[in-house]
Order: C-alpha cells, then structure tokens, then sequence
C-alpha cells in the first residue's frame, strides 16, 4: 500500500468510527408491544405515565387489539383518567439526547391504537419538552371521537393511516411520524408526547379510555454514513486489485 493511500485509508476509518461513536447517547430503535396483561404498570425504559395524580397507565389483556407491529391479540396498554376531571393523561416517551452524529437523521413513529368515543389524543415528537413541528407538520397528530370528530370509536388505527384533513384531524399527511435531526437539536432531549383529553366533558372516574396496541420507534442512518461505509468497501476492493 502506499504511503498516501495508507493515509487516507486511516482518516476515512477514522471519520466513519468517530461519527458512529457520537450517536451512542441516542436510542437508534425501539418496539413496546406492551403485552403482559393483568393490571400491571405499562411503563417501559422509555414510555412513563407523567401525570400520575389523575391517571394510570397499565398492561391489559384483550383478545381485539389486533396485529399491529406485534402478535395478534397480545394485550395492550391503557391510559385511564381515574379522577373526574377533564385534565390531560400524558404518557411521554424518552429516547435519549441528540449529539452531533445523530445529525441529518430522520426519526421515524408508527403506533397502533383505539379509543373510546367523546376522547381526543395528541401524538408528537418533542425536543426538551416542546413539540417540534407546528400542528399540520408530518412529527404531529391530534385526532378524535368526539360527535363530529374524524374517528371511530372502538376501532384499531395506525398513525401511518390516519390522514390529515377531516374535521378534528390536525397532523400530518399519512405516514409516520417524522423529524429530521437538525444541527440546533444537538444536546436536547428528544421524546415522544402522548397525551389524551375529554373537552369540557370530563364524565366519571375510569371513562374515556386510550389503548395503545404498540409503538415502533427508528431513526435509521444517515446516507453520508452509508456512502462513507460504501466508499471504504470500494477502497478495499481496488486495494486487492
């Protein structure tokens, strides 16, 4: 090999290591399936229920929760408000904090779920706490099942399916949630905000309810790392040749 191709070899190995090494704080997948059952805590290493004074989020049995991203009738979390008031139920889920490999990276959301008529749920991708997108952006979503709402109660939904433009339905267009990692983001804390409300009707303790059959979480590799990785397969072979 020669001196000057020795020398790049080296710095491109480098390059690729060190930007893999940054990316190490932020969680690169996930899928909570949140099977269980039997009234135990839904939380998970990275979905918590937040607010905790007039809610509770626990693993159900069921035999309708559909396929969705996990096994077929495999149980569900549920949100439940247990006072009876109209606050908001907020789950939040906690993917770790941006660094400066996770840059140009798009982060990816799908979920199963159902609801129960007279209930609204909001799905966002945040960054320390506060949504990233405006409501009508592709990493925010807020549906219902009010009266004039857009949604069926008591039936299984995919974010990738529920499409932006009925009454009630503020989001993105059909697809995942979405957000490319932008240079500002590095060191903040990026998650998802789950949260569910009932308007001014709050009605009795245990109403309203939100099932969530599953989430899937990803934030796949940015192209110039797999054109970098590309180029030293293509420097190997002509290093042979």
């Amino acid at each position: 090999m020669k001196p000057r191709l020795r020398v790049t070899w080296a710095c491109a190995v480098v390059w690729v290591l060190s930007v893999a090494h940054t990316q190490a704080a932020l969680v690169t997948s996930d899928l909570a399936t949140f099977t269980g059952g039997g009234g135990g805590s839904a939380n998970t290493s990275i979905y918590t229920l937040t607010s905790t004074s007039d809610s509770s989020f626990t693993l159900q049995n069921s035999v309708t929760d559909g396929s969705f991203l996990d096994g077929a009738d495999d149980g569900y979390a549920m949100l439940r408000r247990t006072a009876t008031t109209s606050k908001n139920n907020i789950v939040h889920g906690n993917y770790g904090t941006v660094e400066a490999g996770d840059v140009g990276k798009t982060v990816k959301i799908d979920a199963g779920f159902r609801h129960e008529t007279g209930t609204e749920v909001n799905w966002s991708i945040q960054l320390n706490g506060v949504n990233v997108g405006t409501e009508g952006g592709q990493s925010y979503l807020s549906a219902n099942t009010f009266t004039s709402g857009d949604l069926d109660p008591d039936t299984n939904y995919k974010l990738t399916t529920v499409t932006a433009g009925a009454e009630g339905n503020i989001g993105r267009t059909t697809g995942p949630l979405t957000y490319t990692l932008q240079v500002g983001d590095v060191g903040k804390a990026l998650g998802l905000q789950i949260t569910s409300f009932d308007s001014s009707n709050p009605g009795g303790a245990g109403s309203r309810l939100i099932y969530i059959d599953s989430i899937r979480y990803v934030v796949p590799e940015p192209a110039s790392v797999a054109v970098a990785l590309a180029g030293l397969v293509l420097l190997t072979r002509r290093r042979r040749v």
